[in-house]
């Protein structure tokens, strides 16, 4: 998953491996091209790791724990409120972790939910070192059919994605709610192309590695697709975005709901990309819709 370059103020902002990897890459791509693009389809998959913050600790150790096992490696699972007859799964974003939603989950438990979150493969404190967005998928399904469906799937970025393709497959649930997810998968694959400085043969080589490693296009694994989808087999949809967000713009919200007009939105300013998740509005409103 990309990093938008607009995330740095300036070059100096960038890591130094970053300006590295922009200065070089094109010279690899043009000497050693199929390597240079290995290479790119490599880091696309390996996540940065940001350990826990001292705010999410003390809710992580009072979670019900368990390992699912996915491909032979344990994904750590957390959960409140186990005897609560309604679940709600939150599915974190690309380099992120399920102790993001810190601010939502005891707000969750107080009203009465079962709450399910993870971490990914290759995020918190779950093995791995690489995956990618058909792990979180079937990784969210297979916690569907273990918890008999949930009441709803709440996904910040990629995870609001993954929650929608896994609905589209075998998850059930009542309705989704994605939190500054991208819709449209050929900008973020170009940016993240862009972030490398590669070409755009680059851009094509993405495409044609997805097609014959999963049988599938850019556009059938985007929200743009998916949502008129689980609109027609009648699970809710609610979008909430930041106008503000510079990993995943906000452009991507606004042609969603243009496109799917009856489904519900809830936009702010000045949050970004993760700090909208300790929102209080952002909260109210996902209550609001679960309750």
């Amino acid at each position: 998953m990309a990093v938008e370059e607009s995330v740095f103020n300036s070059k100096k902002d960038m890591p130094l491996i970053l300006r590295i990897t922009k200065k070089l890459y094109p010279i690899l791509e043009k000497l050693l091209t199929k390597q240079a693009h290995i290479w790119a389809v490599d880091k696309f998959s390996t996540p940065f790791h940001f350990p826990p913050k001292s705010k999410e600790l003390g809710l992580l150790d009072s979670a019900e724990l368990y390992s699912h096992s996915y491909k032979a490696q344990d994904v750590q699972v957390y959960e409140w409120n186990r005897g609560s007859d309604k679940s709600v799964l939150l599915s974190h974003g690309w380099s992120g972790r399920g102790g993001q939603f810190w601010a939502l989950i005891p707000q969750l438990v107080n009203a009465g939910f079962h709450v399910v979150t993870y971490d990914a493969l290759a995020h918190g404190r779950s093995a791995g070192k690489k995956t990618h967005l058909w792990d979180f998928q079937k990784i969210i399904e297979q916690l569907s059919i273990r918890n008999k469906g949930f009441h709803y799937i709440i996904g910040h970025s990629l995870g609001g994605v993954a929650g929608a393709l896994a609905l589209k497959n075998r998850a059930k649930a009542k309705g989704l709610i994605t939190i500054n997810s991208p819709s449209i998968s050929k900008e973020m694959i170009e940016s993240f192309v862009s972030t490398i400085n590669g070409s755009e043969s680059l851009v094509k080589y993405f495409r044609t590695y997805i097609e014959d490693n999963f049988g599938v296009t850019l556009e059938e694994y985007e929200l743009l697709n998916v949502v008129p989808q689980l609109l027609k087999a009648e699970i809710e949809v609610s979008i909430i975005a930041d106008k503000d967000d510079r990993d995943v713009p906000f452009r991507h919200s606004e042609v969603l709901k243009s496109q799917n007009p009856s489904i519900d939105s809830f936009f702010t300013q000045g949050y970004g990309h993760n700090k909208l998740l300790g929102n209080q509005e952002m909260i109210d409103f996902v209550l609001a819709k679960l309750i």
